[in-house]
């Protein structure tokens, strides 16, 4: 499911890309933490410019950050499930 989320963000509207783009940083604040890069990166460019739309490097920005984050939950999830199967 999460691949086909990343794969819809890099497809999603023009119009939509900001709020996606949003989404995709907090769920990266969540699980890569707020010091890492790429949520700096995506930060940085979402704020560009506020009230202009996002350039199509912004949401690839959006998408590897997304990827990332879901990345970084699975490896939280797995860690959690290695710890309560051990005890």
């Amino acid at each position: 499911m999460h691949e086909a989320e990343v794969a819809l963000l890099r497809v999603a509207p023009r119009e939509e890309l900001r709020n996606k783009g949003f989404y995709a940083l907090s769920h990266a604040w969540l699980h890569l933490g707020r010091n890492e890069e790429l949520p700096q990166r995506l930060e940085a460019a979402l704020h560009r410019g506020a009230d202009v739309e996002p350039d199509p490097g912004t949401r690839e920005l959006a998408a590897i950050t997304l990827h990332a984050a879901y990345q970084a939950e699975e490896a939280e999830r797995a860690r959690v499930r290695s710890f309560t199967q051990w005890w």
